[in-house]
């Protein structure tokens, strides 16, 4: 495999690497629900959502410094052949469901503000992040997030300042913080990372180093505190709330942002698709096949438009249940280091 593309080991600065950690940990769902959860719930009952997600990222980060270098995947930190194919196989899903749900979420989005069409609008958003990763790989990949990233921060407080100008009472609604909310979504996050092949790659990338996720979690963190602060002074309920206070050029901002989010994750996702079976004799040409294959897979699942939640709900289900066979993995991993034994020798223990 040509590690340019795909793996090599550069070492990027760590606001380039954390800007991009955070604009792949964005999806275009969690941004339009930050705003709704505000909106409906208040801003303590939003702060069960965002802590979370900033705390996985936090987490992971600190994770991976346990993890040796060479690993390129969690399936490497098994020898056993079985348990390795349900890896692999588990996290083709994954992929397959974070493209589906942020592709189905943002056409949906595009269509009902501007009015286009949903699979007009599927395919151009799948072919042109496909497009540019299978060009550029995982250099394309960070690059590109790096810079939708500081699009999406600079848009949301744009529009958190616009709508603290516009809006007449400065009310914040507070409501209150739920323990089951806030240890439900830790669960479901925090096997994000861990699951997902999109956050080793770039793990792999930093050489383990935990500060570009630790800074990518606070670079995550501002989109969403912006969005949900909209939620809280909007005074309205219900549903897809941001898209209600805005209208004209403000909406079309808002849109761009919620693409930013979406495009970024569905570059990481097919970058990831690549370390699947992951072999030092894969070539190029293997890599992008792969990332063929998962765009097809993906263009079969949105064509059904199936309802967002629905698909997040599975997604999530299988995510934690594989994260904590990966968990056990590290762990078993991290004796192995602490022992000072043959890594090679230990995992087969």
């Amino acid at each position: 495999m040509d590690k340019k593309i795909f793996y090599f080991g550069a070492k990027y600065k760590n606001v380039v690497m954390a800007l991009s950690i955070a604009s792949a940990w964005t999806w275009a769902p969690a941004l339009i629900t930050s705003t709704d959860m505000a909106a409906n719930k208040g801003i303590l009952g939003v702060a069960s959502f965002i802590i979370p997600n900033i705390l996985a990222l936090f987490f992971f980060g600190w994770l991976m410094q346990h993890v040796n270098k060479d690993i390129l995947t969690a399936s490497g930190l098994v020898n056993n052949t079985i348990l390795k194919n349900i890896y692999e196989c588990s996290f083709i899903f994954v992929q397959i469901c974070c493209i589906a749900i942020n592709i189905t979420a943002g056409a949906n989005i595009l269509k009902l503000t501007l009015g286009l069409n949903y699979y007009t609008t599927s395919l151009i958003l799948l072919i042109v992040t496909f497009a540019y990763t299978l060009i550029g790989g995982l250099h394309y990949s960070i690059i590109t997030d790096m810079w939708q990233q500081i699009i999406l921060i600079i848009i949301t407080i744009y529009l958190i300042i616009v709508a603290l100008f516009a809006t007449k009472t400065q009310i914040f609604k507070i409501g209150t913080f739920s323990i089951f909310d806030f240890m439900w979504y830790t669960l479901i996050l925090f096997s994000g990372p861990i699951m997902d092949n999109q956050h080793w790659q770039r793990s792999y990338n930093t050489q383990r180093d935990g500060t570009p996720y630790r800074y990518g979690g606070f670079f995550f963190g501002i989109p969403l505190i912006c969005l949900s602060l909209l939620g809280a002074i909007s005074g309205e309920n219900g549903n897809y709330v941001s898209i209600k206070m805005f209208s004209g050029f403000n909406l079309i901002v808002l849109v761009i942002g919620i693409m930013m989010g979406l495009m970024s994750t569905l570059s990481a996702s097919y970058s990831a698709i690549t370390t699947l079976y992951y072999k030092n004799s894969n070539t190029l040409k293997t890599g992008r096949i792969k990332m063929l294959l998962i765009l097809i897979a993906a263009i079969a699942v949105v064509i059904f438009n199936f309802d967002v939640t629905a698909l997040w709900k599975t997604y999530g289900t299988i995510r934690i249940f594989f994260a904590g066979g990966v968990l056990w993995m590290v762990f078993r991993h991290l004796k192995c280091n602490i022992t000072h034994l043959s890594i090679k020798k230990c995992l087969k223990k």
